[in-house]
């Protein structure tokens, strides 16, 4: 979403970014869009973003009367751990903070 910020404001750096995201395969897009229905019920974690557990998920399928197979469970649970990881700093950006 930041990329698509910067963009937006006109660095080309970002868009040349966003153009080069190869598009999403239409067989799993589905999975994206379970995605984001469920990181809406993502519970409040205080000073850092809480992840998506499976009890989360299994309450999410509980609610809207969805059954994911295993291996979408486990696809989800890798797009919540990416997400995390690109919300960390990293070095690059605390050296920056720090100037």
């Amino acid at each position: 979403m930041q990329l698509e910020s910067l963009a937006r404001q006109g660095d080309e750096t970002a868009a040349a970014e966003l153009a080069a995201v190869p598009p999403l395969p239409e067989a799993v897009a589905y999975l994206w869009v379970y995605y984001f229905d469920l990181a809406r019920t993502r519970p409040s974690g205080g000073m850092a973003i809480s992840r998506i557990d499976r009890h989360d998920i299994r309450q999410w399928q509980e609610d809207e009367f969805i059954v994911l197979d295993p291996w979408e469970r486990r696809v989800l649970l890798e797009i919540d751990a990416a997400f995390i990881a690109s919300t960390q700093p990293t070095p690059e950006n605390e050296r920056e903070e720090e100037s």
